[in-house]
């Protein structure tokens, strides 16, 4: 891997000359005196490199093109003179200039709590439809669904959760979601109550009823946010290529209301960090393979010393453009 990543860091010098590159004023205290500066191969306008040693968080450096093994992105600081350091922090906590447009809505994290059905069907469980993912573990009930006799599956969260849109996936099976009702209640049933309560409509709210389906996927979106603990849903009719067959539901998706000035994760996920005392040759001093937090840091049992580090990345959170608020050497 070293040898393989040396080598195509290697081939974009040529590219690097061509790089938008600034000088900063030295507020970081991890630099030498003097003039040091920051080169990279692509950069979004008003986001200068520079911005990575310029000692504030809240801005930073955005590249011009997103990264990937093949295109990966290069930023390469050029101290000015031969520097020791025994650690980098790489800080990507800034928002300022964010290249993500933000969701209209944003995925819950959802746990299953309880649940039961009308009847389960082979190589099926109701947990399955709180897996977080639309994979094909999925419930299904052991009888096709009539309108005197409709199949229901009952789930309780783990924990409330606020609800602006839910979705019900059946994409994997792709038995059609035809005639059916959701129902929602903010308080908690349990399986053990003698009165089974959690499976009598008339013990919650009413959130959407359909007869006339189309698709495999049943989008329910509320007209204000709600307290989602209870889910019921009723299922009359599903079909298959026309055909009447067992309800069915692989996933159950919730989705809440984009908090104001919300923003993804941006952080880098994959990157790497040379150095080199003659900005030809570059040795690589650690790699990193998954990082999921906007403030890294690695510190070496030996100082290193060199005049120029570069920083290469291959994969920045939701693939979003390469970014970095502050670089620090301490």
């Amino acid at each position: 891997m070293k040898k393989r990543i040396l080598a195509t860091v290697l081939c974009c010098m040529l590219a690097l000359t061509l790089g938008a590159c600034g000088n900063s004023e030295n507020n970081n205290p991890g630099l030498p005196d003097g003039d040091p500066s920051v080169t990279a191969m692509y950069s979004r306008k008003g986001y200068s490199p520079a911005a990575v040693i310029d000692g504030d968080t809240d801005i930073g450096w955005i590249g011009g093109r997103k990264a990937s093994e093949t295109n990966f992105q290069v930023l390469t600081v050029d101290f000015g003179k031969t520097t020791a350091f025994s650690s980098i922090t790489l800080d990507d906590t800034f928002s300022d200039g964010y290249t993500n447009t933000p969701p209209e809505y944003l995925a819950q994290s959802v746990s299953y709590g309880d649940g039961d059905a009308s009847g389960v069907g082979k190589d099926a469980t109701v947990s399955n439809v709180l897996q977080g993912v639309a994979d094909g573990r999925r419930w299904c009930s052991a009888d096709i669904p009539t309108e005197d006799a409709p199949q229901w599956i009952w789930i309780t969260l783990g924990e409330p959760t606020k609800a602006s849109r839910i979705e019900l996936d059946n994409e994997v099976d792709t038995a059609v979601f035809e005639n059916y009702e959701v129902y929602y209640s903010e308080q908690k049933h349990s399986s053990r109550d003698p009165e089974q309560k959690y499976k009598d409509p008339a013990d919650y709210t009413l959130l959407h009823k359909e007869t006339a389906g189309e698709s495999n996927v049943a989008v329910i979106e509320t007209e204000e946010e709600i307290t989602v603990s209870d889910l019921l849903i009723r299922i009359y009719s599903q079909t298959k290529d026309g055909e009447p067959v067992v309800a069915s539901l692989d996933e159950i998706f919730l989705f809440g209301n984009v908090p104001e000035g919300y923003s993804e994760s941006h952080q880098p996920v994959r990157f790497t960090f040379s150095v080199s005392n003659d900005g030809k040759t570059f040795d690589v001093i650690c790699e990193e393979s998954a990082n999921y937090s906007d403030v890294w840091r690695r510190t070496f049992d030996t100082p290193v010393s060199c005049r120029f580090v570069r920083y290469v990345v291959f994969e920045e959170m939701n693939n979003n453009y390469p970014s970095i608020g502050e670089l620090t050497f301490a």
